[in-house]
Formats: structure tokens, sequence, C-alpha cells
């Protein structure tokens, strides 16, 4: 399979999506050249390698809400746009594979396909599952969703993290290649980030999208029964609503426990390593019944960015957390009840040292990006 020049395409910021960036730092060292088109809704700040060239299809960055708050002509204007951009980078750069992550990148290869040379490898790497119940009847996004369905007959290369998602896509007549890339950390970056920590005074640390459903409230609530004993604080870095904000700060205030409260906005990717080298424990904990949260085993970044840091965790117990995490040292079970957390931070505590090391020796030795890409997709381009 040729591997001159490749070209990506996301419907978001490339930093958005840390393991895009994985993905790209690894075709960097298989491709001559690399071609990014993304939507910029940051001021990025990642360090490409020198063969990789960044397309931002707006001057400025526009944030997610306000695209989605934006009026239909709008939309249609970026989609458009975004379909347009694309063709011209493939055919200016005669491009030999296409990458698209998730639905709308692949509704616009859909529409340029025709007016691409039939050579091209057409690769699609689904990152998030569009829910038919969440999408507007009459919208771009319902005919994503319709194309997606059927795009398994003109895609060479189907991808995704997590083999729980395959019942979501009819592939009894895909006769491409089709890899699972889960979601693991680089090594490259976060042996970066190495700390010696100090158990003096211990940091639960939570990463993403602060929510309900995610374990923070009942940590809060735990706060001043582990205080006795610790000095414990809670920090939370990611975007939140100012609603549920305000929510959590009442919580901690109601408890007297907002001195333990942090919260950290979200950053540039190549700034969370720098946090969590600081931190103790990691909250893993995704309890929401929909496809995303319940098949998060190895899609969830966060799980293994955690113990690329060193860092223990709690996960949410259930049939399919249980699968991939209960073999790890590391990872500690919960239902959430006072018993089981207060538990679990007790043990992690009481062998913490140990544990850290655990949680590092198999993301080097294992639970990386760079291994799984040289296991799965690797070894398509490298022959």
């Amino acid at each position: 399979m040729p591997n001159n020049t490749i070209t990506v395409a996301l419907y978001a910021h490339v930093e958005s999506y840390p393991p895009s960036l994985n993905m790209i730092e690894s075709l960097s060292k298989i491709f001559k050249k690399i071609h990014v088109l993304h939507i910029p809704t940051l001021v990025g700040a990642w360090q490409f390698p020198e063969n990789v060239q960044l397309h931002s299809l707006l001057k400025e960055a526009i944030s997610t809400k306000e695209t989605i708050n934006s009026s239909i002509f709008y939309k249609l204007f970026i989609f458009t746009s975004f379909a347009f951009r694309l063709l011209v980078l493939i055919r200016k750069n005669k491009s030999d594979t296409i990458l698209v992550y998730d639905p709308m990148p692949l509704l616009s290869l859909f529409f340029i396909k025709i007016l691409l040379p039939k050579k091209i490898t057409f690769w699609y790497h689904n990152h998030d599952i569009y829910e038919k119940t969440n999408i507007s009847k009459f919208s771009l996004g319902r005919l994503a969703y319709q194309i997606e369905k059927s795009c398994f007959s003109w895609v060479n290369i189907f991808s995704l993290p997590s083999i729980e998602r395959l019942t979501h896509f009819n592939l009894t007549k895909y006769t491409g290649h089709l890899f699972i890339i889960p979601n693991y950390p680089l090594v490259s970056l976060f042996n970066q980030f190495k700390a010696n920590k100090s158990v003096s005074e211990i940091i639960i640390l939570y990463q993403g999208s602060i929510s309900k459903g995610k374990g923070i409230e009942e940590i809060i609530e735990l706060l001043p029964e582990l205080n006795k004993t610790n000095t414990i604080d809670l920090f939370l870095k990611g975007e939140i609503h100012p609603q549920y904000f305000e929510r959590l700060i009442s919580l901690a205030n109601k408890k007297n426990i907002s001195q333990n409260l942090r919260f950290y906005a979200y950053s540039d990717y190549a700034e969370v390593p720098k946090l969590a080298a600081s931190c103790h424990i990691g909250l893993a904990i995704y309890s929401g019944n929909d496809a995303m949260n319940q098949t998060l085993g190895t899609a969830s970044n966060k799980i293994y960015e955690y113990a690329a840091s060193g860092i223990p965790i709690l996960y949410y117990k259930s049939e399919h957390y249980d699968k991939y995490l209960s073999k790890f040292k590391w990872a500690f079970p919960t239902d959430l009840s006072k018993e089981s957390l207060l538990k679990s931070i007790e043990t992690i505590l009481s062998d913490y040292d140990n544990l850290s090391k655990c949680a590092r020796d198999d993301f080097e030795n294992t639970y990386n990006f760079e291994k799984v890409f040289a296991t799965t997709v690797g070894t398509l381009f490298r022959n």
C-alpha cells in the first residue's frame, strides 16, 4: 500500500481529540507528508512533526457552543466549505490515503469521492457514536448518520477504539480492513512528566467533561471524612456548565470543604500531563447508560492517561469495566456507595508507591499508543 501523502479530516479541533494527535504522530513516521484539515475551536499549541501541515477551515477559532447555536445557513456554509477544502487538499497534494474521523467528515468525503482518483485508500475512524434519537430528523447530522450506515461498500479501512461498538455498524458485507485501536496515550509525551509524588497531601483528580454521573458529587460528600486522617483535595479539570459549577460549589460550602476543591479550565493537551504528574488518585467513573459511556473500557483515553501518570484509579463497577480494568492492580471498582469509595481510597493510600509503579509499568510495557499502533494499522502501512 502506498504511503506518500495522507490527508486527515476532523470536524473539530484536532487537539480536542488526543487519540487523533497520537495517530498523527504515529503516521508521521510512515507517511512522507500529512495534511490535517480541522475546524479550529481553540488556540492550539501542539508541536507537530515537520512533515505535518495543519489546515484550519476558519481564520479564527469558533467555540463548539457557537457552532451548535448557529443558524442552519451557517452550518451549511461550514459543511460545504469543509467538503470543498477537503477536495482541494486531496487533489492538490495527490494524497493516496484519506483518513476521516466521525460521520460529518465522512459525509463530506461521500460527496466528493466521485471527483477523486479511484486508487485512493479511504479510511474511516469512528470516535463518537451517533445516536439516532439524539439527532434532528432534518439535519446534516441525520444525513451523516445515514451515510455512515452505507459507507462500508466503499470504505477500505475501518477502525474504532472499542470492540463493543461494532454492534452499531452493519459490517456483514464489509470486505475491507478492520482494526480496533484503543485510545491509549503516547509514551513519548507522558515520559516527559514523570514525578516523585509526595503522599503527605493527597490529590484526587478528575479530567474530562465535568458533569453528573462521574462520581464527583460523591467524592465531595466524602471529603470531610477523608480529611480526618489525611489532607485530601479534589481537582477538577475540564469544561463545566455554569449551573453544575454552582451546584458543586454549593455542595462544597455545605460540607465546609470549599478549600479542598479546585477547578482547572480546559487547556491544550500538552498541558494535561503536567497537572496529572502531581496528583495521586484518578476518577475514571462513567455511570451513564448511553452507548458511549457503556463502552469506554478501551475508548476512554483518560483512564489510561491516569496510568501513564502513575495514578491509581477508581472506576465504575459494571460488567463492561470489570472486563477491562479488574486485571489491573491499580484499578479499583466502586458502586459509588460511601463504603466502597472509602474502602478503595484507603486501600490505594496504604500501598500507594507500589500501585503507582504498577500503573506506570503497565502503561509503558503494554497500554500505550505506540505499541497498539504498531500491532494494528501500522502493520498495514509498513507492508
